[in-house]
Parts: structure tokens; sequence; C-alpha cells
């Protein structure tokens, strides 16, 4: 059983036309997760919720503050040590 060049261009017609209206969904969608993640992991999020529960607004925007600035210090030490393992890496290649 062959499938026609016209049937053939009206179904690829349509899986195109799908496709192409369903990119604006998955934009929203995206950026809607990236605005409710604020490019924090889920345990991140999770562990500031049971740091601030139970907490006076003042206090929960102190500790996450406190948090925030601690992994941002994390973040940058991780940076700065990738960055001197690399760097005594291509000091050994070059040395050899």
């Amino acid at each position: 059983m062959s499938v026609g060049p016209s049937r053939r261009a009206a179904v690829l017609a349509l899986a195109a036309s799908l496709l192409v209206g369903a990119s604006p969904a998955f934009a929203q969608v995206r950026t809607l997760s990236e605005q409710f993640s604020e490019s924090r992991a889920w345990h991140e999020r999770v562990g500031d919720w049971f740091a601030t529960v139970g907490r006076s607004p003042e206090e929960r925007r102190q500790v996450l503050l406190q948090r925030r600035a601690q992994r941002a210090r994390n973040d940058a030490q991780e940076a700065v040590r990738r960055r001197r393992t690399q760097a005594e890496r291509r000091a050994r290649e070059l040395g050899r």
C-alpha cells in the first residue's frame, strides 16, 4: 500500500503546523518553570522551607538571605577549586 505524494504532503503539513503551534506553549512552560524555580534546585527549596517554617516574615527573609549568600560563597569556592585543578592539570601536561 503506497501513500501518494499529496497525502504525504498533507500529513507533513499537519505535523509541521502542530509543532509550530505547540512551540509557544513549550516556551511558556519553560519560562514559568524558570520563574518559579529561581534557578535553585529542588533540594535547596525544600531545605529553605524547613529552615523557615514557623518563623516570622522578617526572620524568614533573613534566613533566606543568609542561605543564598552561603550558597554563593560555596559556588565561588568550588569554581576557584575547579579552575585551580584545571590549571594544575594543564601545567602537568605542558611539563611533560
